[in-house]
């Protein structure tokens, strides 16, 4: 959830996904300590919660935010 909040709100990572579909996974390995596999496992997670924190989607946001607390 850490390293989905930190691509929604980093503007350079948010285009690169955005642009290329793709997560700039070398960028943002080197700013957070978790492992390139585990990045490369959870990929599809990360990137759909850091659609869903960008997007205006409120009720859900609050469901899931209560779900992961």
């Amino acid at each position: 959830m850490q390293i989905a909040q930190l691509v929604a709100e980093t503007d350079d990572f948010f285009d690169y996904l955005t642009d290329k579909k793709k997560l700039p996974i070398k960028d943002i390995e080197k700013l957070v300590r978790v492992s390139r596999k585990t990045l490369e496992r959870n990929r599809k997670y990360i990137i759909a919660m850091a659609i869903l924190i960008d997007s205006e989607l409120h009720y859900l946001k609050d469901y899931l935010k209560e779900r992961l607390l």
